[in-house]
């Protein structure tokens, strides 16, 4: 499965290093994610959410976790952008 995890805290460095000891062949990806979430997963180089959500559709992205609710909610945030 290839996985986007969207943010930059511990709490997205938590899932992040979860997924990366799960079962199951998994690609990590993180936007924008920092310098221990990028050991764990790799970066993905987005100048905003839209080329963020343009990357993920070429890449062939199956899930999308936002971290942050800010990134959900911005003015156009993933949940309008993805749809």
């Amino acid at each position: 499965m290839r996985i986007v995890v969207v943010g930059k805290g511990g709490r997205e460095h938590a899932l992040i290093r979860s997924l990366s000891e799960s079962p199951g062949d998994n690609d990590l990806f993180c936007f924008p994610g920092s310098d221990a979430i990028c050991e764990l997963a790799q970066a993905v180089e987005a100048e905003g959410l839209q080329d963020l959500v343009d990357w993920m559709r070429s890449n062939a992205i199956d899930l999308c976790i936002a971290g942050e609710e800010s990134y959900l909610l911005k003015d156009e945030g993933l949940a309008n952008l993805c749809a």
